[in-house]
């Protein structure tokens, strides 16, 4: 697997960010064998439990997402050959530290100097550190924060008592972070999956946008811009009166 080999090669306190498509739910062999859907990135795609508990069982810590965004299917055919399955591409970022198993409570401050994240420092969806601040951290986290390259950048501390520090954050289901996504994708009803809208503009000037089957956009002019550019007989032009040749010259062709 590409994940024990990562694994492998990782020093401990490395860190892996690992970015693919996903599922809800396990999906039949009908649609994993698919070509169609394999070529889209549908048909491969894991079960979101089934990759975690894989990068558990390999010896990473709990993955924790960073990003997660919904897949539209608008092929009516696709959408019949996959069900009821929703796909998201999510973001994981994968540690591999100590495995800490005890309920101990633990804080952690944010010491600042990372480059980029002067003032505060996002480990994943729900947890962010403000610079200077003592926030209650579980064990997970702590281990993450106190073994990994992170060290430097943090005071983790045990604590007994957490009186006036800022409760620990709970972990959200990835569940539930892909159905805030569908959700939030559903509402935008004027976007697609993969293109942006088709432009079209009114009049004549810029020219008329049509896509030709998704991207780039296939650009035509219209017979008005620009100007079309016509050339006389002779040139220079004919002028109505001019100090060669007028109107009443006898011989016009000596002139031009």
């Amino acid at each position: 697997l590409v994940l024990q080999g990562v694994f492998d090669a990782l020093r401990s306190g490395g860190e892996l960010y690992f970015s693919d498509v996903y599922a809800d739910q396990q999906l039949p062999s009908s649609v994993r064998t698919h070509d169609v859907l394999l070529g889209e990135c549908i048909g491969g795609a894991l079960f979101t439990q089934e990759f975690e508990q894989m990068a558990v069982n390999i010896g990473f810590a709990r993955p924790r997402v960073l990003s997660v965004g919904h897949i539209a299917i608008n092929d009516a055919e696709l959408q019949g050959l996959v069900g009821g399955a929703k796909f998201y591409s999510i973001l994981y970022r994968l540690f591999k530290v100590p495995q800490e198993q005890v309920l101990d409570s633990f804080v952690a401050e944010y010491k600042g100097g990372i480059e980029g994240h002067e003032d505060k420092y996002m480990l994943d969806v729900d947890h962010v550190f403000g610079r200077g601040k003592r926030v209650q951290v579980d064990a997970n986290t702590a281990a993450v924060l106190s073994s990994a390259w992170l060290a430097g950048f943090f005071k983790v501390d045990k604590v007994e008592a957490a009186d006036g520090l800022e409760p620990a954050a709970s972990t959200t289901a990835t569940e539930v972070l892909m159905e805030q996504a569908y959700n939030a994708s559903s509402s935008n009803s004027g976007s697609s999956s993969c293109c942006a809208p088709k432009e079209e503009a009114s009049g004549c000037c810029p020219p008329k946008k049509e896509s030709s089957g998704c991207c780039p956009p296939k650009k035509e002019a219209s017979g008005c811009c620009p100007p079309k550019k016509e050339s006389t007989d002779c040139c220079p032009p004919k002028k109505e009166s001019s100090g060669c040749c007028s109107s009443k010259t006898s011989n016009p062709s000596t002139c031009c």
